[in-house]
Formats: structure tokens, C-alpha cells, sequence
């Protein structure tokens, strides 16, 4: 596991205090951000170009301030490490996770990170898998659609009892390209 706050830039260049820093990656399943916190790695987003990612990422974190890493080395690692993830998504991410949310979304991540790389659950499933009522399902549904820690947390594993996507974030095909690279990996 990588000490995140060594990756974190506590001044930039006109001597201001940031809160998250970023940086800018390409894959195979297109453009993304990935941004650190005191705490670790607290957004993985895809998108259509740099200015929405940047734009996306200002509406997370409405409080925060937030910049470019100003250290390539150090944001050159987190990038990596992420393209890494997404190419390999059965895979662990060896940097810290800075997740927001309350007791019941760490509880979601927690459940869907346990299940079998390349298989799916349903909101019911993992509502009952963590201890709540299958009814609760819809808030496993919220948590899905407001997943800033795109691949690091396997959303892209819950599916509907009828095979259809609960509204992941990241779109449908980002979806089932993920979900075929794990079951081909064997892993699990």
C-alpha cells in the first residue's frame, strides 16, 4: 500500500493550499481522472474529454479546492496504477482509498469488492449480504449511481435479476467490457 499522502501536493505553484490533486489518464475504455486526498485515492471518473473530467470532479467535491498534480512522478504512479486496474479489473489497487459516503455505501463497496471477480449481484443480494432488507435495494442502486471510484469499486458486478444494468454510472459497455476481463482472468 502506497503512503497517498506522499502523492499529495500541499502547495501548488502560486503557494495556495489544495485539497485533492489529479491527474489525467488514457485506457482502453477511454479517458479518465484519478484524484487524491489527505487519504488516499477519492475519484476514478471517466469521460468525454479533460474539461468535463475536470468539470465532473469541481461537482463532486463543491468544497474542495482542487488542481493538476504539479509532481509527474508522483501523479504519473497514481495514473498508472488506475490504467493498470482498469485493463486488469480483478486486480487490487496497491494505493490507499479515500471513500466518501456513510456507514451503508462502505458497507456496499465492501460487499461488492468480496464478490467473485466477473460475476454479478444483484441491489437485492447485496442489501441482504450486508445485513439490511432486500427492500433496501434501492439505496444499493443510489450508491451505484453516484460511484465516483470508477472500476476501484465494482459496481460494474451488480446487475438486475432480469440481466438489465442498474444505472452504472459509467455506461453499459464499460460495464460488460469489465465484467468480461474478470471472468477472463480467472481470478477469483
Amino acid at each position: 500500500m502506497t503512503d497517498i499522502g506522499t502523492l499529495t501536493a500541499p502547495q501548488g505553484s502560486d503557494n495556495r493550499t489544495y485539497d485533492i490533486v489529479y491527474g489525467y489518464g488514457e485506457s482502453s475504455l477511454g479517458g479518465f481522472l484519478a484524484a487524491v486526498d489527505d487519504k488516499g485515492l477519492c475519484a476514478v471518473l471517466f469521460g468525454p474529454d479533460r474539461l468535463r473530467l475536470r468539470e465532473d470532479l469541481g461537482a463532486a467535491f463543491p468544497k474542495k479546492a482542487v488542481a493538476p498534480c504539479e509532481r509527474p512522478g508522483s501523479c504519473a504512479f497514481v495514473v498508472n496504477a488506475v490504467a493498470y486496474l482498469i485493463e486488469q479489473p480483478a486486480a487490487s489497487i496497491p494505493i490507499q482509498i479515500s471513500m466518501r459516503g456513510g456507514d451503508f455505501e462502505h458497507m456496499v463497496c465492501a460487499a461488492l469488492r468480496r464478490t467473485k471477480p466477473g460475476t454479478t449481484v444483484t441491489p437485492e443480494e447485496v442489501a441482504v449480504m450486508i445485513g439490511a432488507a432486500a427492500e433496501s435495494a434501492r439505496y444499493v442502486r443510489a450508491c451505484a449511481t453516484a460511484d465516483l471510484l470508477a472500476v476501484v469499486v465494482p459496481f460494474h458486478r451488480l446487475q438486475e435479476q432480469d440481466g438489465t444494468n442498474p444505472a452504472y454510472r459509467w455506461g453499459e459497455e464499460r460495464r460488460q467490457t469489465l465484467l468480461k476481463r474478470e471472468a477472463s482472468s480467472g481470478a477469483g
